[in-house]
């Protein structure tokens, strides 16, 4: 009788193995935007079909924005939030020093408001701070001066001499009653195996992990990292831009040891309650736990940059940063500066800046001639020829290690933060950036990225072309990993 049913119950197996395949091939189709990806599974699906379909399902969802969305049903939108704190047409024109800065500017609005719905805001103050001597002496001269909060989350945080600054400061001020809290990711929290986590824990601070890996509960989202660098005290004070909180920002010049470079801003006015919203939120993220709404009184303006808050990741708009980068560099009259430790553009952000070059728009790109990730420096290598045929300018710049994230468009524009030029800070991480309208810090930013420009060394379409066979298939091997590098 079993025997009988046999063949039976292998049709009606590999029935359901069908319409299993087939019905994940057909939501791939329809979810998936990009064509790339979408061909990849479809195909993925109907040549392995039960693994191909259980692969899809188990690595391709997006199971963080699904949460983030249930989250935000209890919670209001950023947008609706800030939005009587909104820069009118007035704030523009009392930047603007011309009428074509004026309508590069509104071109730039258009676009971030479209892209994010995250409003510009007027009356802010941005202090570029170079590497940890001036950046962390100043974050710990506020957490001092705290009296009634503090919001710390970062990417990285390690090493004993940070450790014992950092941590003396906070339990200060945890000791006085301040709420202070610390949000690390939860697999840049293991680089040090979680020695920080239990120092700051030991000394009164609440610390708490942004998706930690573990194989139950939420899953390990190895490929999911928040690398966002958010400090804010008392919502009148906040700190963020590229850097981590790591004694390698701390070593002097002539130091033996690898030595990291990089560039932070303070920030003061209204913009800083956009940086505290987007603290709570994420710690609601982590922790589940309802946040009250902070309604402080409208900040006094403390300086004449407009400010735009981006937070972008895998719970937000799609590659909305991206989007605001390629209309920023699309709005460019005369030059596009970009700095970045990692620079793997996508296909679009290339087609931006190349297209700029044609329009006789100069554009310049500095990186590291030496990074701490080879496979994404032959990747970049393999990558920026066509950009060097079309006229961008690429410059290698010597050591130490230049960390710096910066995008400049002509005298006024600035894009600084925590999202590098890559695949995985435009679709995967979740990052925090600000486009700022302001001469001032576009003036000082300019001057330090000439400062910069001046003794790196142009890279020329011909070392590429005529490197060594091997160099060039190690290169053109790395690029296959451009995505996730």
């Amino acid at each position: 009788m079993l025997a009988d049913l046999a063949p039976l119950a292998s049709w009606l197996f590999g029935a359901a193995v069908t319409v299993f395949s087939g019905l994940t091939a057909l939501h791939a189709l329809f979810r998936k935007r990009s064509p790339r990806n979408a061909s990849a599974w479809v195909g993925i699906c109907i040549v392995f079909p039960l693994f191909g379909a259980l692969t899809y399902w188990l690595l391709a969802q997006n199971r963080i924005f699904y949460r983030a969305k249930r989250l935000r049903r209890r919670w209001p939108s950023r947008a609706t939030l800030d939005a009587s704190v909104a820069a009118e047409r007035g704030d523009l024109e009392a930047v603007a020093r011309s009428d074509e800065e004026l309508s590069q500017m509104a071109e730039i609005e258009r676009v971030g408001n479209a892209a994010t719905g995250m409003p510009l805001v007027p009356g802010n103050r941005v202090t570029p701070l170079e590497n940890g001597e001036a950046c962390y002496t100043r974050m710990i001269e506020r957490i001092d001066a705290a009296r009634e909060s503090i919001f710390l989350e970062t990417y990285l945080f390690d090493g004993p001499r940070v450790e014992a600054q950092f941590g003396a400061a906070l339990s200060r001020a945890a000791e006085r009653g301040v709420d202070v809290r610390v949000l690390l990711d939860g697999l840049g929290a293991l680089v040090d195996k979680g020695t920080t986590r239990k120092l700051l824990i030991s000394r009164g601070v609440r610390v708490e992990s942004f998706l930690q890996p573990s194989f139950t509960g939420r899953g390990l989202h190895l490929n999911l990292r928040n690398h966002r660098k958010i400090l804010t005290i008392d919502g009148e004070f906040g700190f963020t831009g590229g850097m981590n909180l790591r004694d390698v920002n701390l070593k002097s010049g002539d130091d033996d040891g690898w030595r990291v470079r990089d560039l932070h801003f303070e920030l003061e006015g209204q913009i800083v309650r956009g940086l505290e919203d987007v603290f709570l939120e994420d710690w609601q993220f982590a922790t589940g736990e309802e946040q009250p709404l902070r309604r402080r009184p409208e900040a006094a303006p403390a300086g004449r940059a407009l400010c735009r808050a981006v937070p972008d990741g895998p719970n937000e708009d799609f590659e909305s940063f991206k989007w605001i980068l390629i209309g920023a560099i699309g709005s460019a009259r005369t030059r596009v500066r970009l700095v970045s430790p990692y620079f793997i553009p996508t296909e679009d952000l290339e087609t931006a800046l190349v297209a700029a070059s044609l329009r006789g728009v100069e554009v310049q790109v500095l990186i590291p001639e030496t990074v701490d990730h080879k496979v994404t420096q032959w990747a970049t290598r393999a990558m920026v020829w066509q950009m060097l045929q079309r006229g961008v300018e690429v410059r290698l710049q010597p050591g130490p290690f230049a960390h710096t994230k910066l995008v400049l468009i002509d005298e006024i524009v600035s894009i600084v933060g925590s999202a590098n030029m890559d695949p995985r800070s435009l679709r995967l991480n979740f990052e925090f950036n600000l486009v700022v309208h302001d001469a001032e810090l576009a003036g000082q930013l300019n001057a330090l990225f000439e400062r910069d420009w001046e003794p790196a060394e142009p890279l020329t379409l011909s070392e590429l072309t005529e490197a060594p066979f091997w160099k060039r298939f190690r290169d053109n091997v790395a690029r296959l990993g451009a995505p996730y590098l």
